[in-house]
């Protein structure tokens, strides 16, 4: 009536000027005939006043409220004291009151909440569930026995009422494999399981870490697999004449992990080919300087031709893993390293060969192709690289094979030979470098390894990662005007509270070297692409290790290449830094082996060796721990909360499926240090990390 009532008023009101005034007589008149009708009303009411009561109103209409009713997930039922309400969302009018609401969904524990509802105001019921079911596991009917050459193909599913986030195969305990979806497949290699019955157990996760399996027995008749004979890493040693400078070293590598069986692995497929590259023509633009007494070519820059296609003769090795490929012609480069699980690249490969202004001082120019360069007698880039080297190849009797390169480097007649060997089933190579002076006089000299990285994409992008164990570096070059001169150190990996092991945070070129690292090695990483390269040597006799990336502001990619593209350059030497040198006595050698790998999916390392890669993070009142090898490895993981074991795992990892887990800590002792330790099966630590 109120909503009402005004509208009535302002009617009449409204009549009353829109005509004129009436005349006093019949305004009298009116009036005595509105008194009369009155008083007869009044006598009706009182007549009836006696039997019927007087109405003072209408019925008064209720007031409610509203309940509203959320869940994740939807669709959860939903009851009001009692009574079904339908399933959520849902909203609920309701008279005031208090009310028990209970939602509840298949799968998901029960919730119960008391809500009070009050006039013309809505309550919001809001609740996450429970996730209580364990993923149901289905797994594919597997043989009662197989013989030990059939292998054994494992196939299983697994449904759960929110989402599978995570399955893996165990074969008595040990992971085989590991998918971060709803459906794994795996072909186990019975060759390695000795005879007898083994558990196959599948299990899955959930996101709320709900764990659910399907367990088979099968029973492998006859193995026949043969462990092979550890073949023992190239020795690092440095001999040299009494009492010469020369770097005096014996640096032995660690030994070769126990491996699994290796029966099942091929031989590395080794092959001559062809292959096409547009190459600027810059051969007619060189021209010797004999006045100068510098005895390699020099580049008339203005000479130079567009780029045009050209053949070059190639080396393949190949795997399982990996498929390495040289180019003699150009400095006996490995010229691509690819990583076959994937078919992700590892190196840089320029699209057109191009000549730079870089190079050495007294050269004045410098080849920019790619890959990993060998680069001697002197600093930047040396004057070999773009030589040809005689370059061989030899199979060895564990099925590995080896690409020997050779040269003899005309300014100081210093001896180089470069060794890459890749086995059977690692994602790795070995390197081993000699260099040997046959002249009765000392040679002063550099010597330096530089590999173009761009891990799983054609030229690095800001989600590539640096991998230096160190906490400071001396800056050789820099574009960036905030960063310290050349020669000038700054902290590593934080400068001025920038991380500048992310090349996102790369503003302009920089140039630095590492001579102090706390391990002995380097790497990079991709979070991207997932994909990255470890580089693993002796400290005692490389002693340079230096890292060169262009950064994402720089403006002079022409210089280079014509597509814009970029690349990191990972180094290794003899000497610290390119302004010392390292002098080889008369008639002295030196030779050292480097292990270089790629690493998928395993994130940056916390530490690497020769061996593989573990990374290690506190999350809260648990550790995060992912572990990377170069081969298929058996390995025993143990985590400990200071001196107390919190976890023991016999793993398997491979170099495409590394071994991952969240191991929940004792929250009571959570500012302990954790270690997490692998060992292999001689109880030898493999790699060790504290945090």
């Amino acid at each position: 009536m109120s909503t009402i009532m005004p509208a009535m008023v302002t009617t009449a009101t409204q009549a009353d000027r829109a005509h004129p005034p009436m005349p006093p007589l019949l305004s009298v008149s009116r009036c005595l005939a509105a008194l009369w009708l009155l008083g007869g009303l009044l006598g009706c009411a009182s007549r009836r006043a006696s039997h019927t009561p007087i109405a003072t109103g209408s019925p008064a209409t209720p007031i409610l409220g509203v309940i509203e009713v959320l869940t994740s997930p939807e669709g959860a039922s939903i009851s009001l004291n009692g009574d079904s309400q339908g399933t959520s969302p849902q909203r609920l009018t309701v008279s005031p009151g208090t009310y028990t609401v209970r939602i509840a969904a298949e799968g998901y524990e029960p919730i119960t909440v008391e809500v009070t509802a009050e006039a013309s105001r809505k309550v919001t019921v809001s609740e996450t569930l429970r996730d209580m079911a364990a993923p149901r596991v289905t797994l594919a009917a597997l043989p009662e026995r197989v013989r030990a050459d059939e292998g054994l193909k494992v196939s299983a599913q697994a449904d759960d009422n929110d989402r599978v986030v995570r399955m893996v195969l165990r074969v008595d305990g040990a992971v085989l494999h590991e998918v971060e979806e709803r459906t794994l497949r795996f072909n186990v290699d019975t060759r390695t399981l000795a005879a007898g019955r083994h558990d196959v157990i599948v299990e899955a996760w959930d996101a709320a870490g709900n764990a659910g399996e399907a367990r088979a027995v099968v029973a492998v008749e006859a193995a026949t697999a043969v462990a092979s004979p550890e073949a023992a890493m190239p020795t690092a040693t440095a001999v040299a004449s009494a009492g010469t400078p020369s770097p005096e070293a014996t640096a032995v590598a660690a030994s070769r992990p126990t491996a699994l069986p290796t029966a099942a692995l091929q031989p590395v497929v080794a092959t001559w080919g062809e292959m096409t590259i547009d190459t600027y023509a810059y051969e007619e633009a060189l021209y010797t300087d004999e006045a100068a007494g510098h005895p390699y070519p020099l580049l008339h820059r203005d000479r130079v031709g567009a780029p045009r296609p050209r053949t070059y003769r190639v080396l393949r090795l190949r795997n399982a893993y990996l498929e390495l490929t040289f180019l003699p012609e150009l400095g006996g480069r490995i010229y691509q390293v690819r990583y076959l699980p994937t078919g992700q690249d590892l190196l840089y490969n320029n699209r057109a060969i191009k000549p730079t202004h870089w190079g050495p001082e007294d050269q004045g120019w410098w080849l920019a192709v790619g890959g990993i360069e060998f680069c001697l007698p002197v600093n930047e880039h040396g004057y070999v690289t773009a030589e040809p080297w005689d370059t061989v190849v030899s199979q060895g009797a564990d099925g590995s094979a080896t690409a020997t390169m050779a040269i003899e480097e005309r300014s100081r007649g210093v001896q180089a030979r470069v060794e890459v060997t890749l086995r059977p089933g690692e994602a790795g190579f070995t390197v081993r470098t000699t260099l040997h002076n046959p002249h009765g006089e000392a040679r002063a000299l550099q010597y330096w390894t530089n590999a173009m990285l761009s891990p799983g994409a054609h030229g690095v992008q800001a989600s590539l990662r640096f991998y230096y164990p160190t906490d400071t570096v001396i800056v050789h070059s820099r574009g960036d005007g905030s960063l310290p001169d050349a020669h000038g150190t700054m902290a590593w990996p934080v400068h001025a509270g920038i991380d500048m092991s992310h090349y996102a945070n790369w503003r302009d070129y920089l140039g630095f070297f590492a001579p102090n690292l706390l391990a002995p090695y380097t790497a990079v990483y991709d979070e991207a692409t997932e994909l990255g390269m470890v580089r693993v040597f002796p400290p005692e006799i490389v002693r340079g290790n230096k890292l060169f990336a262009f950064g994402l502001g720089f403006g002079d990619s022409r210089a280079y290449t014509d597509d814009g593209s970029q690349y990191v350059e990972m180094w290794s030497g003899l000497s610290p830094t390119f302004w010392d040198d390292v002098t080889l006595g008369p008639g002295a050698s030196v030779t050292w082996g480097e292990t270089w790998y790629a690493i998928a999916g395993t994130g940056g390392p916390s530490i690497a060796g020769a061996e593989g890669t573990l990374t290690a993070a506190r999350e809260g009142a648990a550790v995060r721990v992912t572990i990377g090898a170069i081969g298929e490895r058996r390995w025993t993981v143990r985590v400990l909360q200071g001196e107390r074991s919190v976890a023991t795992r016999e793993v398997v990892v491979r170099p495409d499926v590394p071994y991952r887990e969240l191991v929940s800590l004792d929250d009571a002792a959570e500012a302990r240090p954790v270690t997490v330790r692998v060992e292999d099966a001689r109880g030898r630590i493999v790699m060790a990390y504290e945090i």
